[in-house]
């Protein structure tokens, strides 16, 4: 009986490797490796990603090199990066390694794909908006309620991460989007897929909108990126 097992296993092993494709619950695999799921609902079908923490990560980084390049993993767990490869890292979620910049990716990052429907709400203007309060909106216009302010302040992009905003001047006159730090500010997206980082003349952190005009911009949870709309400083 065990040299029987063996001679199967044997005889199994030389067709997969004759193959080079794997079929589970699929007899003829169209591909390297072919799942069909089951006819009858006896336990849950999927495929389970290794889940890791970013610390576990940080432990591995030596061995993550060419060789995985394109490797997925579900991180679950968020905590302190102490390793370039995890320093983007910010929310939990699906990622895949890129060897070619070193860094793990998170895999739904969706930098617009033209189906924005506007959820508007009007605002007067004012630079102490709690942003918090208003993240089921996209479409902020803003209008003069008397009070004859000229400034804004620019959310964080943790407040509405991987959303996109469209923000209008309504008001009349300019308006300044202020921001915090850099992170707050709208980054431009070049036609290379490379990032260049707006900043205001003097390197201040300010974003001047004239009348009537808008931009809309995607957050990523990390930062701002500029998708359309004015670029005036």
């Amino acid at each position: 009986m065990k040299k029987n097992f063996l001679l199967m296993t044997l005889l199994l092993t030389m067709c997969i490797m004759g193959k080079a494709q794997i079929g589970i619950n699929q007899n003829s695999p169209m591909a390297n490796l072919d799942i069909k799921a089951s006819v009858t609902p006896t336990f849950a079908e999927g495929l389970l990603i290794p889940k890791v923490s970013v610390s576990l990560l940080d432990a591995m980084s030596s061995r993550y090199n060419q060789d995985l390049d394109g490797v997925l993993v579900n991180v679950t767990q968020i905590t302190n990066s102490t390793d370039s490869k995890t320093i983007d890292i910010k929310n939990v979620g699906f990622y895949y390694y890129d060897q070619p910049q070193s860094k793990w990716k998170r895999t739904d990052v969706n930098l617009g794909n033209g189906s924005f429907t506007p959820n508007i709400i009007k605002m007067a203007v004012s630079k102490n908006t709690k942003w918090s309060n208003y993240v089921n909106y996209n479409y902020f216009e803003f209008y003069e309620d008397g009070s004859f302010n000229s400034t804004i302040n620019m959310p964080a992009p943790n407040v509405f991460a991987n959303k996109t905003i469209y923000l209008r001047n309504n008001a009349g006159g300019n308006l300044m989007l202020d921001c915090t730090d850099k992170t707050d500010f709208p980054d431009t997206i070049n036609p290379d897929n490379s990032v260049t980082q707006n900043i205001g003349l003097g390197g201040l952190l300010s974003y001047s909108l004239y009348g009537s005009s808008a931009i809309q911009a995607y957050s990523d949870g990390n930062r701002w990126y500029l998708m359309s709309g004015q670029k005036t400083f």
